[in-house]
Formats: C-alpha cells, structure tokens, sequence
C-alpha cells in the first residue's frame, strides 16, 4: 500500500518511483496505489478509482480512465491542505483576456484563469514573466488595455483602488511595508482602518468615536496574533524581530482586513528553508481557520507544491499551462521556460546537469532570456 509516494518529487523521481512500481508488479506483489498525479497513477494502474468529498464517484479500467479528460483534471488537481475549495459554486475570481501595456511594452498578452471559493491558486514563470504585473492588475495598481476582471460576480476593474480592502480583497507585497518603530500590535491593528468610521478630526484629538474604535480594533486584532503565533511579541518594536517573524507580522496585518481573497506575492521571498516551512504552516492554518480563497505568487516550488491546488505558468506574459502544480513543473514547456532549452544548455555549461533536481528549489533560470526593458 503506497500513499502519495510522488508527493513533492521531480519530475526525475516521479519516473524513478513510477519505473519502481512497475518492477514491482512484475515481481508478482499486488499494489495499492493512492495518488494526486493521475498521469503517473494511471499509466502503473490496471483499474482506478476518483474520489470526490469522501465518495467514489467513478471507477474504470486506467485505459478508460486515461481517455477521460474530465476525470483526469479532478483526480490530478490536489486538495490544499487548508480546506478544499468549492468546485460547484460560481468562480469568486474571473480574469479574462487580460492585456497590459506599459510604455510600449507587450507586459500581459491575453492571460486569463478563474479561481474557485476556498481555492489555493499559484501563479509561476520565471522573471520577467509577468507575474507581479498580474497582481497589480488584479489589486488596481496598474490598468489593463483590454480584458476584464470579476470578482465575486461584479466588474473589478472599475472599482477605486482604496475600496478593495471593503469588497473582502487583501494583499501582501514581496518587500516588507511595516513600521519598524511601532510594535506588532500597532502595526496589525492598522489592517483594521478600512472597519473604522471615525473622522480626522475625532482621530486628531483621539476622543468619542475613534478613541472606542481604536480599542474595539486591538481587541479584535488579539485572537488573530495569537492565530499567528505573534502573542510573544505583542509590544515588541519591528525592527527589533527576525525577517521570518516580520513576514508573519505581516501576513497578520493583511488577515486583519477580513479578506475573503488574499493575494500574496513571493512570500517566501529572502527567507531560508526552516523559515519558509514555518511560513507555510501559518499560511495553511490562516487559510483554515479564516475560511480564504487565496492567489500566490511564487519562485520556491516546493512551497508551490506544497500549499497549491492549480498554478497558472506565465512566461514572458503569455500562458503556458493551468493544472497541478506538480504536473505543471513535469510540463517539458515549463522546464524550458525556467531553464532553456537543450541547444541554451549546450551553448551554457552552467546549465549542464540534472535539469530536473534543480526544478523543487525554485526553477531559477540559469542565464535569463534578454528582453529589451523587462518588466516583473
């Protein structure tokens, strides 16, 4: 009996583990396969079933199975380990036919993908991809030139910027924005603003209305540090904390909105591996517990594996795929995107090697394709 052997593989392991199970088999041992990549588990299965919410809702010969394109969708897309998203409600993200153009530069070309409530949906490419862009788009920071967004069913686009944090929309951003001088407290406590009603001059002379909302947001703001694991360092001053610690100080701030989407960007950015692992336990147990539909951007595929339930490839602003994330990093267009191609690798001695090793720690391109004036 073998449960999820190819979890967090290269795409070499998984044909490793998967040539593995085949000599198995024809040693004559009888096999008991469960298994996120429908690729790998049916081309080893004599018979498959899909289950779906704790049901099986369809059983075949893996020759039938394979056909079925339908069914392999459902069976390779895995479930986040926060809670499994809704696949029969209406999408709460809709992003179509999105194209960006920054000062003469094609930056998005027509880049378009849905995400489901209770979804966790990453976002990949290489630099230069378009990602970031992507983000921008969606948070009102840049204005596309064509395409439209919707979210939970209304138009996004034409929406103040200032507004999204009222319509249930949060974002972190890749460099820290936190006020070093103040402490945890205060610096979550101002993801609560958009909650507050009182005006400037109430809010000046600190009296009536915005004295009890003050307070009425720090006491709402508590059971979230303490969600956060940050009750240790409720008073302590910014600047005097580890970079993981801001990270969370960070995330903290953005769950303060009350979002229903949360967007990150490159969260993991500048951490090290025990850093990003803690980080990826506190973004599960946010996601969990708030009840999030969350969009990531990020390099490091191990988390991206880990944390996503389908990822959207861009490369240079156009999409290669939408599907697991681990049957996306296996996508020979993926790898050449990240990595060249073999006549690159032929011409770049750096890029000689084990292609697929290098892929779980973040896919790095090796010697980036030039484009004249590249935008993340």
């Amino acid at each position: 009996m073998l449960d999820e052997p190819t979890l967090g593989l290269s795409p070499k392991l998984v044909t490793f583990v998967r040539d593995t199970i085949r000599a198995i088999r024809e040693a004559g041992t009888s096999v008991l396969l469960i298994e996120q990549n429908a690729t790998m588990a049916l081309s080893v299965a004599d018979r498959g079933y899909v289950i779906e919410h704790g049901r099986i809702v369809h059983e075949d010969t893996a020759a039938h199975l394979r056909e079925d394109e339908g069914l392999q969708r459902l069976a390779a897309r895995p479930r986040c380990g926060g809670g499994g998203m809704s696949t029969d409600a209406a999408p709460l993200l809709d992003v179509r036919d999105i194209e960006l153009t920054i000062g003469g530069l094609h930056i998005l070309r027509g880049v378009s993908f849905d995400v489901q409530p209770g979804e966790f949906f990453t976002v990949i490419g290489p630099n230069g991809a378009g990602k970031t862009s992507l983000l921008n788009v969606i948070s009102r920071i840049y204005r596309p030139t064509g395409g439209t967004v919707t979210f939970d069913g209304a138009p996004l686009l034409g929406a103040k910027r200032s507004a999204l944090a009222g319509l249930g929309i949060a974002r972190t951003f890749q460099n820290l924005a936190l006020f070093e001088q103040m402490d945890v407290l205060d610096n979550v406590v101002l993801g609560r603003h958009r909650l507050m009603r009182s005006g400037v001059l109430t809010g000046a002379v600190w009296f009536g209305r915005a004295r009890r909302e003050e307070a009425a947001a720090r006491r709402a703001c508590e059971p979230l540090i303490d969600l956060m694991g940050l009750g240790a360092y409720l008073r302590r001053p910014i600047g005097d904390l580890p970079y993981g610690i801001k990270k969370r100080i960070e995330l903290a701030r953005a769950l303060a909105v009350e979002p229903r989407l949360l967007l990150l960007d490159e969260p993991a950015a500048g951490m090290n591996d025990d850093e990003t692992d803690e980080l990826a336990e506190w973004i599960l147990v946010a996601k969990r517990e708030l009840d999030l539909t969350v969009v990531m951007i990020e390099h490091d595929m191990g988390l991206v594996t880990r944390l996503g339930d389908r990822s959207l490839v861009l490369d240079f602003g156009t999409t290669i795929t939408i599907e697991s994330p681990r049957a996306a990093i296996a996508d020979p267009r993926v790898i050449a995107a990240y990595l060249g191609d073999e006549s690159d690798d032929a011409e770049d001695p750096t890029t000689t090697g084990n292609i697929a090793l290098k892929i779980p720690k973040g896919l790095t391109r090796k010697a980036p394709r030039t484009r004249k004036g590249a935008l993340r």
